[in-house]
């Protein structure tokens, strides 16, 4: 017997590259991390944990074509946990206090008014409760259907569709509080004034 008979076959008929497979795994489960997170080290981190964690847990999968909302399941969890993890909050908000102390002017126009949209965004998805956020990230970030959100948040899917809307409702709300150039509905409060000059 050859080592390629010996080799698990895709529907194809060509031996499976375990590597690429797992390369391309890491690397959605890389974007998904991000997507709660907004800092690639910090997924990079989380997601590292889930394969650790998976790689414990291996024998309680029990369907390997299940293999990707199994590991989903895992880096979210991952990234909730790390997201509550009150040092690591702190230590986000000491960078971004040396980042408003050590930056420049913020331009006015196209790329100046994109960056603040982006920032109130995710500041506004950072405010969301812990369910809604990650429904809503699952959802319009990662681009779920609502019967995946349920499996890997182990609720209903009416459940992970009210939370959608509910996400959604306060977003928008949270948004039309912090008009562009306003800090972030914190007036001063990070030093944009006017025409987007940081003080």
């Amino acid at each position: 017997m050859t080592r390629e008979e010996r080799l698990p076959l895709s529907d194809n008929g060509r031996p499976i590259d375990r590597n690429a497979e797992l390369s391309a795994l890491r690397y959605r489960m890389l974007q998904l991390a991000y997507r709660f997170l907004f800092d690639r080290n910090d997924a990079e981190d989380v997601v590292q944990n889930a394969f650790a964690i998976a790689h414990q847990k291996r024998s309680q999968l029990d369907d390997a074509g299940r293999l990707q909302a199994w590991m989903s399941r895992i880096v979210v969890r991952q990234a909730l946990l790390f997201r509550r993890s009150e040092s690591r909050r702190k230590k986000r908000e000491s960078v971004r206090a040396m980042q408003r102390e050590a930056g420049g002017s913020v331009r006015s126009g196209p790329l100046g008014d994109a960056s603040l949209r982006t920032q109130r965004l995710r500041s506004a998805i950072e405010s969301l409760p812990e369910r809604q956020r990650a429904v809503v990230t699952l959802r319009h970030l990662a681009d779920m259907p609502f019967a995946e959100i349920a499996k890997i948040l182990e609720i209903s899917e009416s459940t992970a569709r009210v939370q959608a809307r509910n996400g959604r409702e306060s977003l928008l709300r949270a948004l039309e509080k912090r008009p562009v150039g306003s800090g972030a509905g914190r007036s001063g409060a990070s030093g944009v004034e006017g025409k987007g000059t940081v003080s």
